[in-house]
């Protein structure tokens, strides 16, 4: 006794079915791409050489105020990033990932870049003596579902008081989120980095999260006071936001550790 059409019709519908939700699935867990310290490196020296042949010697930036030498960073990684809500999804950072940092009018822009589509992008600039920072770019993906989100901070957040005794607070504003950020330095500390030593101030930066989002990130800072590297960071975030599919909530918890003082060119 043959299968009847509508039951052939009705079994490689649901066939068909099986093998769409099957790469569905795939396609949503497919991890990212590994921005390596040499990709990160390849990408600076083609960005750098292409704004140099695009300016004269005139129109590169003359910086105000010691800077950390530009070029790219190499740091010690530890952490991981994770998207809970009715879909799930969690990244390790690799061992070891790339701080670029480049010359700016008032200051430098520095990108830390670990996978394809996730970095963190902050224009930082002296002004009065501190060490502030006006717009931050954050880049996320997830579900390979990207997401782009830019805060302008006003006034400027201070990232590096003048005053070591003063706590700083700004408001740092996106399309749909905004932050209170408050940031103030917590003490000193000697790190070794490679067969140096460097003396660090040590800064927190808390951004209570509103609008569309809630939550807090809780960034420590131990940057070099002369010029503002980066010797050391530790960042948590806890921030939940809403969207077509539910409830969702972003975890981090990442440290970067600096491996040399040296950054490659």
């Amino acid at each position: 006794m043959g299968i009847s059409a509508d039951r052939k019709w009705v079994l490689a519908t649901a066939v068909t079915l099986i093998i769409i939700l099957l790469g569905v699935v795939w396609w949503l867990s497919f991890s990212p791409k590994v921005v390596t310290v040499k990709d990160a490196l390849d990408d600076f020296r083609a960005r750098v050489t292409t704004t140099l042949m695009a300016k004269s010697p005139a129109a590169v930036p003359r910086v105000p105020h010691a800077i950390p030498p530009i070029g790219v960073y190499t740091y010690k990684t530890v952490g991981h990033e994770s998207l809970d809500g009715p879909l799930n999804e969690s990244h390790d950072y690799p061992a070891e990932s790339a701080i670029t940092i480049t010359a700016s009018d008032c200051g430098f822009d520095w990108r830390w870049e670990v996978f394809e589509r996730r970095s963190d992008t902050n224009t930082w600039c002296w002004t009065n003596s501190s060490l502030t920072e006006s717009q931050s770019t954050t880049d996320h993906i997830f579900f390979n579902v990207h997401d782009k989100r830019t805060f302008v901070c006003q006034p400027v957040a201070v990232v590096l008081p003048s005053d070591p005794a003063a706590t700083s607070s700004s408001t740092c504003a996106g399309s749909d989120t905004v932050n209170a950020h408050t940031a103030q330095v917590v003490g000193t500390e000697s790190l070794r980095v490679g067969n140096d030593t460097v003396e660090t101030l040590i800064v927190t930066a808390t951004d209570v999260t509103g609008k569309k989002s809630s939550g807090t990130s809780v960034v420590t800072l131990w940057l070099r006071p002369s010029d503002g590297l980066i010797v050391k960071m530790h960042r948590v975030a806890d921030i939940k936001n809403n969207s077509i599919i539910g409830a969702i909530r972003y975890t981090e918890d990442i440290t970067l550790t600096l491996s040399s003082l040296t950054p490659q060119m």
